[in-house]
């Protein structure tokens, strides 16, 4: 089956952008601007439908952190979307896509490093060409943890709780620590949860999630 999805992909391309050109190289410059591709599952390759996808203009050069006027569009059950829209001198045009369930809605996710994964669903976009730009967004799991201080051994345990790269952390403390929380995870992926006493790091676990339900794991330590 694997070895057909290149061909699936296309076919997503053709039928929902209704363009005769899936090439990645760029035409010649022209006086309008296309944009057009399928936003996807990054771990199962499939569309995700109804999500949105909004191309940003802002003055170059500059950064899109603040974002000027933008463009919309509402995909369907295809994945497919498709802009075209005149170029403006000193212009710079950024896509963001968001789809409920998944990593990389504005604002959201800039540091995603999910293997496949176009970082947050933001790509540049080269103006005055046809811009062939399918969007990979990674699927949200959740992990219910329960955490026991078994062995006794440590006062204190911390590690990464909503956020797979590990910018948000928790701490309990306790030798009698039996309790149960929720975190947010990739989705149909292998997470590594690290935990420390401190700075010494006591345990790691490499612990897989299934995309939008949630998966329970134990820690002892």
């Amino acid at each position: 089956m694997k070895k057909y999805l290149p061909i699936i992909v296309m076919i997503f391309m053709f039928s929902s952008c209704k363009k005769n050109s899936s090439s990645y190289e760029y035409p010649e410059e022209q006086d309008f601007t296309t944009v057009y591709g399928i936003v996807m599952d990054v771990s199962t390759l499939q569309p995700i439908s109804e999500s949105i996808v909004k191309i940003y203009k802002g003055q170059c050069p500059g950064a899109f952190g603040v974002y000027g006027s933008f463009l919309e569009d509402t995909v369907g059950p295809q994945g497919g979307y498709y802009f075209h829209f005149n170029q403006h001198k000193d212009t710079c045009y950024n896509l963001v896509a968001e789809s409920k369930g998944y990593y990389g809605i504005e604002g959201v996710g800039s540091s995603i490093t999910y293997p496949m994964a176009q970082g947050s669903g933001q790509e540049a976009i080269k103006k005055g060409f046809e811009n062939n730009m399918d969007i990979y967004l990674v699927p949200i799991g959740w992990l219910k943890l329960r955490i026991v201080n078994e062995n006794k051994l440590y006062q204190s345990i911390s590690f990464n709780k909503e956020s797979p790269d590990g910018t948000s952390h928790i701490s309990f403390s306790g030798l009698d620590l039996d309790t149960t929380i929720l975190t947010r995870k990739y989705g149909n992926y292998s997470n590594v949860v690290a935990y420390f006493s401190g700075v010494k790091r006591i345990g790691i676990d490499t612990i897989f999630v299934e995309a939008h339900d949630t998966t329970a794991f134990t820690i002892l330590y």
